[in-house]
């Protein structure tokens, strides 16, 4: 059984971790019809979350149950059969660890979340020391935060605001789902036990986010948009909200009847993609209107996110212990282990709610 998903650490090469087995594996996939595992990490007690790619070519992930963050070397691929951690670290005055970390790109520094009451972001240094600042949460964490970081120099618009990256990149978020909604932190405002700069409700009350967000920038005309994907549990259905003020893009319609956990991955197109539990499918999106491009029917049920293989593959995991090797477009390049080949439903008219 695959639950946490799969990450691609360098082109055609996959990582995929097993709650099941308890063992990290690595798939090399750069034969497109003949992906094969070329390297396995076994664990006591299991890694139970999905990889992070880190700084100075580094892999991230979770051991869950002993919160400790283990970093492996990434800058000779394929592993060789014997490859080790470079480093390990357990996490002090944290409990109950169950999502995968998130790296900010200009220095390094890691997040992660964690239950207590109240919860709370916390963050870590490149090489793993704790830093002692902490950001406290409305809700309970269900996803892996996002980080995102602004160009310096550049321009960022939502609605009729406008926000300029200085020079020293002082503006950036870090993206949290909870059972409040998203709610978003500010990564410089450093004041311990920090609240969300703002937090987004869904439409449903009852509702809640357990697919970890999304965040990217989309060209919208002359305009750059800082946009966040994410997914709903009781309504199933796909979200693109601003990532500077929260405000609502467009929803999706429902996907499935048992919610999405799936993170969405948005390739350098502004495609989105994202997959519901059950019935299980893959869906492109177009990540500015919401427009649904194409669905792609999967077997058993989905609870990992896709990963975007170069620049013309989507791996996702599912519960039938089979990793799908599909093409941008929708059709199926292959699986691991081979299954019937699954359908690709084309559709033919938007399935969104453009929202004003």
């Amino acid at each position: 059984e695959i639950t946490p998903s799969p990450v691609v650490v360098a082109t055609g090469i996959v990582m995929v971790p097993s709650s099941k087995t308890l063992r990290m594996t690595m798939v090399d996939c750069r034969n497109k019809s003949d992906a094969k595992v070329v390297w396995e990490y076994p664990d006591s007690t299991g890694i139970c979350t999905s990889p992070t790619l880190g700084f100075n070519n580094t892999v991230l992930m979770v051991e869950q149950s002993l919160h400790t963050i283990y970093a492996f070397d990434t800058s000779l691929l394929p592993f060789e059969k014997d490859r080790k951690p470079k480093w390990r670290k357990t996490l002090s005055d944290v409990t109950n660890v169950q999502a995968s970390l998130s790296v900010a790109s200009d220095n390094g520094s890691i997040y992660v979340v964690a239950y207590h009451s109240p919860s709370y972001l916390y963050l870590l240094y490149s090489n793993g020391e704790q830093a002692p600042i902490s950001w406290e949460m409305y809700g309970v964490p269900f996803t892996s935060p996002a980080v995102w970081v602004c160009t310096t120099g550049e321009v960022y618009h939502e609605n009729t605001f406008s926000y300029k990256c200085n020079s020293k990149g002082t503006l950036g978020y870090v993206y949290v789902g909870t059972s409040a909604g998203l709610e978003a932190f500010d990564r410089w405002n450093t004041r311990k036990n920090a609240r969300p700069e703002w937090a987004m409700n869904l439409t449903n009350p009852n509702d809640n986010v357990q697919s970890s967000p999304a965040v990217t920038v989309l060209q919208d005309g002359s305009q750059k948009r800082v946009l966040v994907f994410f997914g709903s549990m009781s309504e199933s259905k796909v979200y693109a909200v601003g990532g500077l003020r929260g405000t609502l893009k467009w929803t999706s319609a429902k996907l499935g009847d048992k919610g999405i956990v799936s993170s969405p991955a948005v390739d350098a197109n502004g495609t989105v993609y994202v997959a519901s539990v059950s019935p299980a499918a893959l869906y492109a999106f177009e990540g500015l209107t919401g427009k649904e491009l194409w669905k792609h029917d999967l077997d058993g049920e989905v609870v990992s996110s896709p990963s975007i293989v170069g620049d013309e593959l989507i791996a996702i995991s599912t519960t039938v212990h089979s990793v799908f090797i599909v093409y941008v477009n929708g059709t199926a390049a292959t699986t691991m282990p081979p299954t019937t080949t699954p359908t690709t439903t084309p559709t033919t008219t938007p399935t969104t709610t453009p929202t004003t």
